[in-house]
């Protein structure tokens, strides 16, 4: 055999055995999640066959031959945490054609953001009732007060051409005050008709946010106890307020401002084919390059980046409450370190995810900011390029046109990015709101029993929390009689806690029965349960009137 062969053998060893490198299976893969550290993940997956890094992230990638799962798997650390995950399959050790799946990733991205466009606008008009043609004669008044402004800027240019026609002998000039008037009056009607469209905004935004508060607090009440202990009255206060309050501002002004920055480049492109068209072009580089850069402000990672700033927004938030609550009692019994220990946690959390965020904006943002904003550099190049040695009369007046109304469009485009930001918001307020909203309400018995004693019987009970993978009590039976004193004892995570919840009816049995002097608690008013029922909360709640 060659020499030539023999290496071309080894080199084929060597791929293959590399392809098998990674113990990539659907077993592992599941066992794969957010907040994982690099070593977790490597004792899980095998040796990793690339490693990248950036300024603010590593990759690790790993590979296998199998033809029947991933191949090839991503997997990103921001602070040797996993923040994402990407899998490509593969024919043998040959990736399939990256560039098209990569595509078809970007056609769903797009028909995703406009399903969550559509679903966003039909459930906030779902609250809204028959106010929502309020908020549409907004959006309406609003398109039409964005041309309605445009007009007084084309009687502005009209004085500035009869002033260069007379050549400063104003005796001979002709329009100017009429120019000026029209101005002045399309200016007032575009500001009245914009306000009478704010008007329009903030009636419907105002009822669509009671409306919404209304119909959480309405569920809240008829949700289990367990659900209120467990996610916290800080967490849960966050959620009602909170996500009312971004669809109030969305509904009140970033639907009438996404209109009006809609309607504004089209007036604008219309007003080039009035003017210099050059200039008109020279003035939409800088708008399209921020363009660009805005777009790369947007996507599913920057929902993913809202979405955990404002889960530890939520978590800081309920341990504020609990812990400024709880300030009297904390120095009392000379506890304030390890009171202070789960609201410092926390506040870390909070401060992990606002920097992240923050770094991850900070260059589009600045490239974004630069570019809306050097419109005016772009038409004085123009100025020089188009000009010639000699501006005429015509081109100057075009010129100083240009220059008095570039502003709007840098005021057009930052809006833009806003009303972005502001509809991610909204979009994940609503998510939290509908996570609230979807829970199962505890059903209130119409023809309540009263307990013939303090007896209390679980029999055959199993339960398990939401999203957990094994019961946390399975086919437990127990009988107390009426006067006895029984303790539950056993290690934590035992389930202790969990059988005491369901005698209280924190939570409904999945299997089984609880039952309090005879009768099963569900067939006992709830009210009618908390005279029958002394609880101590196993984590201290304090409240306002105790």
């Amino acid at each position: 055999m060659k020499k030539s062969q023999i290496l071309m053998s080894l080199l084929l060893v060597i791929l293959l055995s590399s392809c098998y490198a990674s113990r990539i299976t659907y077993e592992n893969l599941s066992i794969i999640q957010r907040g994982m550290s690099s070593k977790e993940v490597i004792a899980i997956m095998g040796k990793p066959s690339y490693r990248s890094f950036d300024e603010e992230s590593e990759m690790l990638e790993f590979r296998t031959s199998e033809s029947s799962i991933a191949g090839v798997v991503n997997i990103w650390f921001v602070d040797d945490r996993v923040t994402k995950m990407k899998s490509y399959y593969t024919n043998g050790c040959m990736d399939r054609n990256r560039a098209i799946e990569d595509k078809e990733e970007e056609e769903s991205a797009k028909k995703e953001k406009k399903e969550k466009e559509e679903s966003l606008t039909k459930q906030l008009y779902h609250f809204a009732g028959s106010y929502k043609y309020l908020s549409i004669l907004s959006t309406i008044l609003a398109a039409i007060s964005a041309f309605v402004a445009l007009v007084p800027f084309y009687y502005i240019w009209k004085v500035m051409q009869e002033v260069l026609r007379v050549r400063f002998d104003f005796s001979k000039a002709a329009g100017i005050s009429t120019y000026g008037w029209r101005a002045v009056g399309f200016a007032i009607l575009g500001m009245i008709i914009y306000m009478a469209g704010l008007m329009c905004s903030h009636i419907a935004a105002f009822h669509v946010q009671a409306q919404m508060r209304t119909a959480m607090m309405n569920h809240i009440m008829t949700l289990p106890l367990g659900y209120i202990e467990s996610e916290g009255t800080g967490k849960i206060r966050k959620i009602v307020t909170d996500s009312s309050a971004a669809t109030e501002t969305y509904l009140a002004h970033t639907l009438p401002d996404k209109a009006v920055s809609k309607a504004t480049p089209i007036g604008l492109i219309i007003l080039m084919a009035v003017f210099d068209w050059r200039l008109g072009i020279m003035c939409l580089i800088p708008a399209a390059i921020g363009f660009v850069f805005m777009s790369s402000m947007s996507g599913k990672d920057l929902a993913e980046s809202m979405k955990q700033y404002q889960n530890s927004l939520e978590v800081m938030s309920a341990e504020a409450v609990e812990y400024i609550r709880g300030v009297p009692v904390v120095k009392t019994f000379g506890q304030t370190v390890f009171s202070f220990k789960r609201f410092k946690e926390a506040i870390d959390e909070y401060e992990k995810w606002t920097l992240g965020f923050t770094k991850k904006m900070r260059k589009p943002m600045v490239g974004f900011t630069t570019a809306v904003n050097s419109i005016f550099v772009f038409i004085i190049i123009a100025a020089y390029v188009f000009g010639g040695h000699e501006i005429t009369a015509a081109f100057g007046l075009n010129l100083l046109f240009y220059i008095i109304i570039t502003p709007i469009l840098t005021t057009t485009l930052m809006k833009l990015a806003y009303a972005g930001e502001a509809q991610m918001q909204v979009v994940d307020g609503l998510k939290r709101m509908g996570d609230v909203m979807n829970r199962q309400s505890l059903k209130e018995t119409t023809n309540g029993q009263i307990p013939k004693d303090s007896s209390v019987s679980l029999r055959d009970v199993t339960f398990a929390y939401e999203g957990a993978k094994k019961n946390a009590v399975d086919h437990i039976s127990i009988e107390i009689k009426a006067g006895e004193h029984v303790a539950f004892v056993g290690p934590s995570g035992g389930g202790k806690t969990t059988l005491a919840s369901m005698i209280a009816r924190f939570w409904d049995v999945k299997e089984g029965s609880v039952k309090i002097g005879g009768v099963d608690v569900r067939d006992i008013t709830s009210s009618e349960l908390m005279n029958q029922i002394s609880y101590v909360f196993q984590d201290s709640k304090l409240l306002k009137m105790s």
